[in-house]
């Protein structure tokens, strides 16, 4: 059989174009737009409570579901709250009361359109009455605290939630200062630490600190100042010993930030963006018409 001539060739192309044209231009317009949003969980830095006090978390579940441009979001998210000692709820608030000092690993969970984030916090709970001056740290993530002087710490524990892990540390601060060793994971690390420096009852001095990020080449101390927790700060050193930083715990957070919440973005599937359905269309249909007329030779 004859191969069509270049006209034919050139004819057939034009009008396959047109008609891919003309489809996905009615496509374009009967079929809905499905809006791309952002699924957000944040169970903020966590709370420090004495004795028998209760903490209380909060997330607004209007930020839960976060549009991509100025499209409305259709899909509703659940809230829920689940924590290490076994109390969980659902909805924008959750309380707790640790039976007794330590760390309380909160989870949050937020879940939309399948598809499900999650966030972590920590709920230290310290010791009442007076005594003598002691810290107390809770640390939310993968690293471990070592006191530099070389001795024991007077109360040390771990707790885990799924994939999270914490640790809780106590210890006498007698001094001017208490030194801690960060010993984190080789290719880096991310914790958020909460400290409270008390001698008497309730929370005493207390810091809470965002995620924090760790270089693993580096040699990191966190130095609590019992002159008020607005000097803490965390000291980084190179393998050799010489100084890299020294920031307050502020800073460190500014320069060093980790994620301060869980986020994921729902893209349906196959949809293009407005105005390029037509000439994606029309181009695909136009070279399967091309490699047609070339296989006829």
């Amino acid at each position: 059989m004859r191969a069509p001539s270049l006209g034919l060739r050139i004819a057939l192309l034009a009008a396959t174009v047109s008609l891919a044209v003309a489809l996905s231009g009615c496509v374009a317009q009967d079929r809905p737009h499905e809006p791309s949003f952002w699924i957000t969980a944040e169970a903020g830095e966590g709370e420090i409570v004495g004795p028998a006090d209760t903490a209380h978390l909060h997330f607004d579940a209007e930020h839960a579901l976060e549009p991509v441009g100025e499209s409305h979001v259709e899909e509703h998210a659940e809230l829920e709250w689940t924590s290490s000692s076994g109390a969980h709820g659902n909805g924008s608030n959750f309380t707790i009361t640790p039976a007794s000092p330590g760390l309380v690993l909160v989870e949050l969970n937020v879940t939309a359109a399948n598809h499900t984030v999650t966030d972590v916090a920590g709920v230290l709970a310290v010791p009442g009455g007076p005594g003598p001056r002691r810290a107390f740290i809770g640390v939310v993530g993968d690293v471990r605290l070592v006191l530099q002087g070389g001795e024991p710490f007077a109360a040390e524990s771990e707790t885990s939630l799924g994939s999270h892990e914490g640790r809780y540390y106590a210890a006498l601060a007698p001094g001017s200062s208490v030194r801690l060793a960060i010993v984190g994971a080789p290719e880096g690390s991310e914790a958020a630490f909460l400290i409270s420096l008390k001698s008497g009852g309730g929370t005493g001095e207390v810091n809470t600190t965002p995620p924090l990020l760790f270089d693993g080449a580096l040699i990191y101390s966190l130095v609590l100042d019992t002159s008020g927790a607005s000097a803490h700060h965390i000291e980084a050193r190179d393998a050799a010993g010489a100084p890299v930083e020294d920031l307050s715990l502020a800073a460190f957070a500014e320069a060093h930030g980790g994620e301060a919440e869980g986020r994921f973005l729902v893209a349906p599937k196959g949809q293009t963006l407005p105005g390029f359905e037509a000439p994606v269309a029309a181009f695909a249909f136009a070279v399967a018409a091309l490699a047609f007329a070339s296989r006829r030779r």
